[in-house]
């Protein structure tokens, strides 16, 4: 379960000046935001004894909950200007940070096993935080008329804080807390972690979403082309509003 309380504020200004006789117009502003966050989901505790009992004279399983709470909050400014060249030309820049939050999927807390000899398991991480990005977007567009336009972009984001797969080798004791043990494995997990050197001695490596350090920078570029057929179409067969 992922429970969340979002608050949020904006600033914003927009306007023009004219330059050449050419109006260069932008908008520009703020966002503030502050989230409550509380995750909680459910661990299976396994009764070690059920290992000697046949099934149907087993006992049930319990299910605790396991909860975090935490709370983050940012600024994310924002710039935008579009020069007027032409009537048919215009020129774009835009700055901004922007903000990601992490997969909630992968921060349910809970504990999987990938594979039947216990060797490899995946794990949650209530604890992952929003990713964010500064960007840089510089643009120009042509309109050909209507709905016409071929545009061409190109952009830089500066990501920090974003999720990757973090795989480290554990002993098979740290799983104790999320309800393994070594009876209550299934005959082939057994055996598996007996091969290791039983469960004093078997390492397990354990795969987990965390937020990476460092900064990650993407450059790229866009195409756009929009081109209406009414011209062709439209008077030939009389259908209007096709393009591509």
């Amino acid at each position: 379960i992922v429970e969340e309380k979002n608050y949020g504020a904006y600033l914003e200004t927009a306007g023009f000046f004219d330059i050449a006789n050419r109006k260069l117009r932008y908008n520009a502003g703020v966002r503030w935001i502050y989230t409550n966050q509380l995750i909680s989901g459910p661990i299976t505790i396994t009764v070690p004894r059920n290992a000697t009992l046949a099934a149907g004279g087993q006992y049930p399983n319990t299910f605790p909950y396991a909860v975090t709470k935490h709370n983050y909050q940012a600024f994310l400014p924002s710039l935008n200007t579009v020069f007027e060249v032409t009537d048919d030309f215009q020129v774009r820049a835009a700055i901004s940070r922007t903000m990601t939050r992490a997969n909630p999927t992968t921060m349910l807390p809970g504990l999987n096993f990938s594979d039947q000899a216990a060797a490899s398991a995946s794990l949650g991480n209530p604890g992952l935080k929003p990713f964010f990005s500064n960007n840089i977007d510089l643009g120009a567009e042509y309109y050909t008329g209507g709905a016409g336009v071929f545009s061409v972009a190109v952009f830089r984001k500066a990501l920090s804080g974003f999720t990757v797969s973090q795989t480290s080798t554990v002993p098979f004791s740290f799983l104790a807390p999320y309800g393994v043990q070594f009876a209550t494995l299934s005959p082939t997990q057994q055996a598996g972690i007996t091969s290791r050197g039983g469960p004093t001695a078997a390492t397990i490596n354990l795969a987990q979403q965390v937020n990476a350090a460092g900064l990650l920078t993407v450059n790229g570029m866009e195409f756009n082309w929009v081109q209406p057929l009414d011209f062709l179409l439209a008077d030939w067969v009389g259908i209007e509003g096709m393009g591509f």
